[in-house]
């Protein structure tokens, strides 16, 4: 069975690290305080242990366990901010993301009274749609990113890089900051055509669409996504990859039914598809940096 055995004075914890276990934050609160990787695990296991994949439905294509370093953290200002509206899913998602070693961000409405563990929580009353709440949200964090990743409380991050690794991977390709990493491994339809889940630089971010946000403002939910890669592939700033999976774990996936807040952002698909196309036979009018 594979395991890490911990040492500090004189004292020791082993961890189990089989595929059904995530031991990754006792192990990494332990190594935080001083606690230190026996030799016998260093030559044996290494520093890897094996972590698993938010629970799917078997309809859909298992995650694959892999293994996954386990490092002392380094200063890392990456966030993943996302609106939501859906508690249970909310609260699965951040967890997978803060384990992955991103701050996080949320916008919720005024009136939800949610317990939530979090960097940064927004409330406001009335929901103004997916890019407004986005933008919003890319203002409140301001200086303290150098990176942010957006999604939905539907998206998980991809199991086999921390946040740090990719964010460095992201500064070698874009050392200006102004660059969008879209992941596009997960083999659901139409990731490889918008910017569903995208890393967004900051100079991106604050300059882009006349510095009104990364998201053109008029949409309400549907096709903001797909002008951001429109844009982002006009400029040249687009960088997708295969390698990377962020899953979304769709409604439509597993055979789900839509939620209420699903079928009123459905109600705007057929003006959302108009602004779109009008929008990219102009050129994207007013998609340049402040």
């Amino acid at each position: 069975m594979p395991a890490i055995e911990l040492h500090k004075d004189g004292k020791t914890q082993v961890f189990s690290v089989e595929p059904q276990t995530n031991r990754r934050p006792a192990i990494q609160r332990l190594l935080d305080n001083g606690w230190e990787v026996a030799e016998s695990s260093r030559e044996g296991f290494g520093l890897y242990m094996l972590r698993s994949r938010p629970p799917v439905s078997p309809a859909v294509k298992p995650w694959v366990f892999r293994k996954q370093t386990v490092r002392n953290p380094i200063p890392c200002r990456v966030w993943y901010a996302i609106p939501s509206a859906n508690l249970d899913n909310l609260r699965r998602c951040l967890k997978a993301w803060q384990e992955m070693g991103y701050r996080t961000a949320v916008l919720i409405e005024a009136d939800e009274d949610w317990e939530l563990d979090v960097d940064l929580i927004l409330r406001q009353r009335g929901y103004e749609g997916y890019p407004a709440a986005v933008n919003r949200l890319y203002r409140a964090i301001g200086e303290k990113a150098d990176i942010v990743v957006t999604g939905g409380d539907d998206i998980y991050p991809d199991p086999n890089h921390m946040a740090d690794q990719l964010a460095e991977q992201f500064a070698d390709r874009f050392p200006d900051g102004f660059g969008v990493m879209q992941p596009v491994g997960d083999d659901f339809h139409g990731t490889d055509r918008i910017c569903g889940s995208p890393w967004m630089g900051r100079k991106f971010i604050r300059t882009i669409n006349g510095g009104k946000g990364p998201f053109w403002p008029e949409y309400a939910h549907f096709f903001c996504d797909e002008e951001m890669f429109e844009v982002c592939k006009m400029l040249g700033v687009l960088w997708q990859r295969k390698d990377l999976v962020q899953y979304h774990d769709h409604w439509s996936r597993n055979g789900g039914r839509q939620k209420p807040y699903h079928e009123r952002a459905q109600k705007n698909w057929s003006d959302a598809a108009k602004l779109f196309y009008r929008r990219k036979a102009e050129g994207f009018p007013d998609h340049g940096v402040k």
